[in-house]
């Protein structure tokens, strides 16, 4: 199991290995680097199992990871009817017809499993009743120009 240099990560890390072993009985073994081998040993396919964080600010954004035409590829996954379900995406012309493709696309990958989700990063903001402006956004970032008073 590769990933990046990083406590959290290692922790993450030692725990998969762990349960993967306790689990499954698989021996895994850890390999912590720096960022910028982990990104090349990533991209040239040196990896059996990788520990990657994925984001986005829109369902395209995250779902475009796993498209075949995705630079780089990281997954070296591929998939027509996925790779379809994002083009009609990108076409849609109402909500509904957004909806269905990602719909499509997420159906494609809770079939094949190209990737397992881990865990989801959790933030609790305590915001005062009467802040206008304040929006819980997936990059954590709260520009105070946007904050009103009431």
């Amino acid at each position: 199991l590769s990933f990046n240099t990083n406590p959290k990560n290692s922790r993450v890390a030692e725990f998969l290995a762990r349960d993967l072993q306790e689990g499954l009985g698989a021996v895994v073994t850890l390999h912590n680097v720096e960022w910028g081998t982990f990104l090349t040993d990533l991209d040239a396919g040196r990896t059996q199992l990788a520990q990657l964080n994925l984001g986005g600010y829109d369902a395209l954004d995250f779902l475009g990871v796993l498209e075949s035409t995705a630079s780089p590829s990281r997954t070296r996954w591929k998939n027509a009817a996925y790779d379809q379900a994002l083009t009609d995406l990108r076409r849609a012309k109402s909500t509904a017809d957004q909806l269905a493709a990602i719909a499509a696309a997420e159906a494609v990958v809770a079939r094949e499993r190209p990737l397992i989700p881990l865990f989801q990063p959790v933030r609790t903001h305590l915001v005062r009743p009467g802040l206008d402006g304040f929006a819980d956004v997936s990059d954590d970032l709260h520009p105070a120009r946007f904050f009103v008073w009431r």
